[in-house]
């Protein structure tokens, strides 16, 4: 009977809140970095933007639209626990087209920003010289 005692002590400290092994259990999964890639036609620009604003006008906020060359694109930075959720994050209308990339978590919307100048500019430098 002391053994069936000692048992459940040793199962109920394991249990207890603030216990090591409790906090194994019940940690929320970690979130990662997603860059959520949105291409789109020109005819198509629009209703992406309407689809954004009616689902959560601060995600709209979060997009950097290049969209004033031949591709029209956006790309977005979500904190998610996995691929599924970040894109559970967007309109159910735009999951199917979007791509989604894990990316580093240093990785912010400012640093894509500035990569993409870089890319914009080096195209233009490209088709100057052709």
């Amino acid at each position: 009977m002391t053994r069936l005692w000692a048992c459940v002590a040793v199962g109920v400290v394991l249990l207890a809140p603030g216990s090591s092994w409790a906090e194994e259990e019940s940690a929320p999964p970690s979130k990662h970095h997603y860059l959520v890639t949105l291409a789109h036609t020109e005819e198509d620009h629009g209703s992406h933007l309407a689809h954004m604003k009616a689902h959560e006008a601060s995600l709209l906020a979060q997009v950097e639209w290049d969209c004033k060359q031949a591709d029209h694109i956006g790309w977005i930075i979500i904190e998610a626990t996995s691929e599924k959720a970040a894109l559970a994050q967007l309109p159910a209308a735009l999951r199917a087209s979007a791509s989604v990339e894990l990316v580093a978590p240093s990785l912010t919307a400012e640093h894509f920003r500035q990569i993409r100048h870089q890319l914009n500019e080096a195209n233009a430098l490209k088709m100057v010289e052709d």
